[in-house]
């Protein structure tokens, strides 16, 4: 079976105005996919749409797969939800037969449907996922979702929270009978870390670091503060170097958008994943505070499967990633006091639990089997 994936790049640095497939959450949730996929059907064979404006040959980005390549360039951080020139694909795909189409991008799937029915003559069968959903309700983007789920054979999304507003949304719209047909469709699929390739940084020895690490993998570049919380987190840690200095601190902004005022206690690395996870394996405490997000993000994941101790809100998905009446949740609003409290708090337990259990439900490789399934029945339905 020749399966395209179409991937929804996002990282892209402002300040050298080029993307950053090697450091793309997106990218490694499309390798895993893909490595994960392979195992269950070995024969399958994967080809990714890429701008080539990102596709850098001098990049390895270890994904099993061909690459189609189109012009297009990159115009911004939304690298390719609006960026995708429909007729230059169709010169593309003309001489190869498409049997499945995965696509991230889940308002394009009435789009690629319709351009193989009306230029070839046949229709894919689609899987698309969903990366986003807007809390508030954005009735132009919603009704593309809908759309894209109606014109897709099956969706994922990337955690229950979002299922729950997703669903929520489409409620508020439609008929009681139409939601049904819509959520019935949507399982949560989140490929975004695994443990296979995770291992491969994970050392066996115990963390000795003199002094505790904590990783802080948040955006922190202007107009994040009301989505990551940055500001607050760099204030709380002023706070606490008066009460303790026996830790440091790792930002690992892809933007390098903010002055560090202290370079003897906070510290930076390259948005760089191999740098990145070997980072993950020394940190004593990771922080996360995206408290108006349902998914969390891709990094507070793979810091559990390395024993981080989190600190994190006490909402969302992030309620999965610790035990009931954990301390180290914030509850409520976040502020810098809160914090502090509990950084403070953290750096006397760092080794207090086994988060690695919480992490491996996030894995690839304990979801894939579902998909599988499902593609199964997908196929056989003609």
């Amino acid at each position: 079976m020749n399966i395209l994936y179409v991937p929804q790049l996002s990282m892209y640095d402002k300040q050298t105005k080029k993307p950053l497939p090697q450091a793309d959450g997106n990218i490694n949730m499309m390798r895993n996919t893909i490595k994960e996929w392979k195992k269950y059907r070995p024969e399958d064979k994967f080809f990714a749409l890429m701008p080539t404006t990102v596709f850098n040959p001098h990049i390895d980005l270890n994904i099993d797969c061909s690459f189609f390549t189109y012009k297009e360039s990159v115009i911004s951080a939304r690298i390719n939800r609006f960026n995708f020139p429909m007729k230059e694909f169709i010169n593309i795909f003309k001489n190869w037969h498409i049997d499945l189409i995965i696509c991230d991008v889940i308002e394009l799937a009435t789009n690629f449907k319709q351009m193989f029915k009306i230029e070839f003559g046949y229709t894919p069968k689609i899987i698309s996922n969903i990366r986003h959903i807007d809390e508030e309700l954005n009735y132009t983007y919603i009704y593309r979702v809908i759309e894209g789920i109606e014109n897709s054979d099956y969706v994922t999304i990337l955690s229950e929270s979002m299922k729950q507003l997703i669903g929520g949304h489409i409620t508020s719209l439609l008929h009681e009978t139409l939601v049904e047909h819509y959520i019935e469709k949507i399982e949560v699929f989140e490929p975004s870390i695994s443990k296979e390739e995770l291992l491969q940084y994970k050392s066996i020895l115990y963390k000795n670091n003199e002094k505790k690490i904590i990783t802080f993998p948040g955006r922190m570049s202007k107009g994040e503060e009301n989505r990551t919380n940055w500001d607050k987190f760099v204030y709380a840690l002023y706070d606490l170097r008066d009460i303790r200095t026996d830790f440091e601190i790792y930002f690992t902004d892809p933007n390098n958008a903010i002055d560090l005022v202290d370079s003897n206690w906070m510290k930076t690395i390259d948005k760089d994943r191999k740098q990145f996870l070997e980072l993950l394996n020394k940190t004593d405490i990771v922080v996360s505070l995206m408290d108006i997000q349902g998914f969390g993000g891709i990094s507070i994941r793979e810091a559990l499967l390395f024993n981080c101790l989190p600190i994190i809100p006490n909402k969302h998905e992030y309620k999965r990633m610790a035990p009931i009446g954990y301390n180290g949740f914030i509850d409520g609003n976040i502020t810098k006091e809160k914090i502090t409290d509990k950084l403070n708090w953290a750096l006397d337990n760092y080794n207090l639990y086994n988060f690695e259990k919480y992490g491996m439900q996030f894995t690839v490789e304990s979801q894939m089997k579902n998909v599988i399934n499902q593609l199964e029945v997908i196929i056989n339905d003609k």
